[in-house]
């Protein structure tokens, strides 16, 4: 069997997204199917990747969304050719839609940071792919309930929860993520971790606001930034110049860490050198990569109640710096534990092993 998977960026492995098509990729490599990669030529030059047009030459003038699927209509021959195809976000199934045997995939709502006529023609965009598809997978439940479905956050897991629509949470190597040997160096700032790509629905700037108090009680810790800005989100650096201004304002010259991009496969150990982690997200968050990650290594992690990291065994509260402030000092007593639990969770749930048959099921479905 063939499989094409359509993704705007699938390498370098610069986030969840990304990472989510490398672990797909690879357990569907072991079931021996032949895959190709649709993305937006990134530099990559890899035998299993299809290399559409650069991105830079079309996004400056007619957005991302859009430049991709010009694109992709470049390939049309080469995608007639793919028993499957794997549809990565509704906005990308319209130049495939023609296809017999396509599989569209969401990794959670894009909309929700959005007020007025964005967020109307983004959840517009997505109900008619959504209607229209002829199979689809949600990591969240929260996308569902957005699409009319009554589903309750945790509920569902790896199952076809309405016809023809299945929610296969996102899940993680547990065998790489666990807890090894931590660097000594970031082991001694006590780090506060907070392993969030620079955008505002990520919610940097609560766990600045959460963190500068926290410190006052603290005053040994420190906060970890892993990541950074994208070259194609424009307002990027506005954000992170924000994010430094909070804290100059706050005062924390000394107690923020950047940590920049970090590869995954290295997390690790950045996890396991981190007292807690921190997912503030506003939005834009289906079952978070970075969460599991964090849980997988047996630190206790904390998220806000927004979107799909509902559907995980977080610490929640709600998307305000004082609400993540709170949970951090009552999480912090019992981080071990806590740490301990959410790992067991993580483990038994969460993994490639549930994950694989969930997906092997929905390709081979009729």
């Amino acid at each position: 069997m063939r499989i094409g998977h359509i993704t705007t960026f699938y390498k370098p492995l610069w986030g969840g997204q990304e990472i989510y098509v490398n672990n797909l990729y690879h357990v569907l490599q072991e079931q021996g199917f032949l895959q190709r990669i649709y993305q937006f030529d990134t530099g990559v030059n890899e035998p299993q990747i299809i290399r559409l047009a650069p991105m830079k030459r079309l996004r400056k003038n007619i957005g991302l969304g859009l430049a991709f699927n010009l694109s992709l209509t470049s390939k049309l021959n080469m995608l007639q050719k793919e028993d499957v195809l794997i549809v990565h976000y509704p906005i990308h199934y319209y130049p495939i839609a023609w296809h017999k045997n396509s599989i569209l995939l969401t990794h959670g709502v894009t909309w929700d940071c959005n007020t007025g006529w964005k967020k109307i023609i983004k959840k517009n965009i997505d109900a008619m792919a959504f209607a229209a598809s002829k199979k689809f997978v949600a990591n969240d439940t929260f996308y569902y309930r957005e699409m009319g479905l009554n589903i309750q956050p945790g509920t569902g897991f790896f199952s076809e929860v309405s016809a023809k629509k299945w929610f296969i949470p996102n899940c993680v190597d547990v065998s790489r993520f666990q807890r090894i040997q931590p660097d000594k160096r970031l082991f001694k700032m006590n780090l506060i971790l907070v392993p969030r790509n620079w955008n505002y629905p990520r919610g940097i700037h609560l766990a600045v606001l959460a963190f500068s108090k926290f410190v006052q009680r603290f005053p040994d810790s420190r906060l970890g930034l892993v990541g950074d800005t994208f070259e194609f989100v424009r307002k990027g650096e506005k954000y992170k110049h924000f994010i430094k201004t909070l804290i100059t304002k706050h005062n924390l010259f000394d107690k923020v860490i950047f940590l920049g991009r970090i590869p995954w496969y290295e997390m690790p150990k950045i996890y396991s050198s981190s007292q807690m982690t921190l997912i503030p997200s506003l939005g834009v968050e289906g079952t978070s990569l970075s969460a599991l990650e964090s849980m997988a290594c047996g630190t206790a992690t904390i998220s806000t109640d927004r979107a799909g990291l509902l559907d995980l065994p977080t610490e929640h509260c709600h998307a305000d710096a004082d609400s993540l402030y709170q949970k951090m000092l009552a999480v912090f007593e019992n981080r071990h534990e806590i740490g301990q639990r959410q790992r067991e969770i993580v483990t038994s749930k969460f993994n490639l092993t549930n994950w694989k048959k969930a997906w092997i099921n929905v390709i081979e479905k009729d």
